[in-house]
């Protein structure tokens, strides 16, 4: 399985970079536009969205799932905080990825 996850602060230019991948990395590719899984939870006054936070990362990272299980190489584009990133490499060893060391802002699996 191959996903990248491409994170970096809000304006940093991660979907401006994630554009060009998409362009060089060889086909099949998925690309996982991850503010658009913002929508997909409703705001309520117990739960803010920074409370959903954890479900989001983990929602994101599995629809990669079974893209990368089909061959494809799976490009995730989302602002991660740095206290989620063991998470989400958690939750991408959990799949059935490995991650491994990779420059701060990358989170690999392959």
């Amino acid at each position: 399985m191959n996903v990248i996850f491409l994170s970096g602060p809000i304006g940093a230019g991660k979907t401006a970079v994630a554009r060009e991948l998409v362009q060089l990395l060889p086909a099949p590719l998925s690309y996982i536009e991850g503010d658009t899984f913002w929508s997909f939870i409703r705001k309520d006054d117990e739960h803010g969205l920074r409370d959903n936070f954890p479900v989001l990362v983990r929602s994101i990272t599995a629809a990669a799932v079974p893209l990368a299980r089909s061959g494809f190489q799976v490009l995730i584009d989302f602002s991660i905080p740095q206290t989620f990133v063991d998470k989400a490499r958690e939750i991408l060893k959990e799949v059935g990825a490995e991650s491994g060391p990779v420059p701060r802002g990358l989170i690999s699996a392959a």
